[in-house]
């Protein structure tokens, strides 16, 4: 039997190599069309077009298998084993073009040309290549110059329920409520003890970077913050750096004609969480409460459902708070009740009561909700969704109101006008 490999001891990084390193803020910048990052520290790829489908497997096993297989060589050399789940990230890669290639439908004969190949690491960026040669070569030195080793390489991350998500979403240019929805995650942060390793500046320019680096003007932004890395297990002192993911892209909550013509939703028996077990104020990744009303929306065959809280009110729905429209009166589960602190839900607010229209936040019934004169949801993706029917019952004239049609009007001109500039 051979001797087993003694793994290379790897030398102390010098103290200014680990302060300098210190100070950089970890955050990986997806790209919305095909795109991976191999490993944390590692190679983002953004192909510039699709690969005909005959050429896909042969793409693979030319480049992109040896470019981990350099990668897990480089490591394994310095005693740097397993940090990196290579064979994971390949596979991440080859489904993204797999997916790309099936939504294109391109033919066998197109031809491929070079992806962009973005070499990062540490937060920073080494360079631009055509090749996977150049790639595995500018890779290396970029190793070598951060002085990464053993202790500072993180594996791919799976994100678990114990971390924190807001969204954002950007309109001709501008990010809207950028501040408001910032100021949300350190709030949840806080709650369950979180410590975020960027300022709130930091996390605001970051946000408006990725977009601009995605060529976006109007999108969706989704801001992710874990732990981190850790063990495994339940103990999140064994997490002791958080990580930081922000994605840009493009999302349609809701198909474009519900908007005209509005939605129907149902109540479903699945009550949203209590405020003495996972606090509904607390936006995190933990959804599962939401997903389960959800399942039971898609078996109802809606879009959205109503959620009550465990005394019978009714809290939000699934992605969205509630609102409706009573008598010229507008009225809105509280947070009390387990409605969601919405950044759309409380610039609906300012937008009505500057419209002269009164505002209350009660605790509604099931009957208060049926017998309203129009109903409609807001979410950050969602904006302003209106809804004529629920449980069966026909709410009003059984089309969106002139009141909600009117706060929609005044909420996109709010959007075309307000917001954190992207492109100065």
């Amino acid at each position: 039997m051979p001797a087993a490999e003694k793994p290379v001891t790897r030398k102390p990084l010098p103290k200014q190599n680990r302060v300098a390193k210190a100070k950089t803020p970890k955050v990986d910048i997806i790209t919305p069309e095909i795109s991976t990052t191999i490993g944390t520290y590692g190679v983002d790829i953004e192909p510039l077009s699709v690969l005909p489908k005959d050429g896909l497997d042969a793409f693979v096993s030319r480049n992109v298998r040896p470019l981990a297989q350099h990668m897990d060589a480089y490591d394994r050399k310095r005693g740097i084993l397993g940090t990196i789940n290579h064979g994971m990230a390949i596979k991440k890669l080859e489904n993204a073009y797999r997916d790309k290639l099936e939504e294109s439908k391109t033919d066998e004969t197109a031809v491929a040309k070079p992806a962009t190949l973005r070499v990062m690491m540490g937060g920073r960026e080494f360079g631009r290549v055509s090749t996977f040669q150049e790639a595995s070569e500018k890779w290396s030195k970029a190793r070598d110059q951060m002085g990464v080793g053993a202790r500072d390489v993180p594996p791919i991350e799976l994100f678990d329920a114990d971390g924190k998500v807001v969204a954002h979403i950007a309109y001709n240019g501008r990010v809207f409520k950028l501040k408001e929805h910032i100021d949300r995650l350190y709030y949840s942060a806080k709650a369950i003890l979180l410590e975020i390793p960027m300022t709130h500046a930091q996390m605001m320019k970051a946000t408006v970077e990725t977009i601009r680096a995605n060529k976006l003007r109007d999108c969706y932004i989704r801001l992710i913050v874990t732990r981190g890395v850790g063990t495994l297990g339940l103990n999140p002192r064994s997490c002791k750096k958080p990580s930081v993911i922000i994605i840009a892209g493009k999302i349609q909550v809701y198909p474009a004609e519900l908007y005209a013509r509005g939605m129907d939703i149902v109540t479903v028996p699945t009550v949203r969480n209590l405020h003495s077990a996972v606090n509904p104020a607390i936006k995190s990744l933990n959804y599962l409460n939401n997903i389960l009303a959800k399942i039971e929306a898609n078996n109802a065959g809606v879009e959205e459902a109503v959620m009550l809280n465990a005394e019978g009110f009714v809290s939000e729905c699934t992605a969205d708070n509630l609102f409706i429209i009573k008598n010229g009166e507008v009225l809105t589960p509280p947070n009390s009740a387990g409605a969601l602190y919405g950044i759309t839900r409380q610039t609906v607010i300012d937008l009505a009561e500057a419209a002269g229209l009164k505002v209350s936040e009660p605790n509604l019934t099931r009957y208060d909700l049926f017998n309203a004169d129009e109903c409609f949801l807001t979410g950050t993706g969602a904006e302003i969704m209106p809804v004529v029917k629920i449980d069966g019952r026909v709410i009003g004239t059984g089309k969106p109101g002139p009141l909600t049609r009117e706060l929609v009007e005044k909420y996109h001109a709010l959007t075309k006008v307000s917001g954190e500039p992207i492109y100065k």
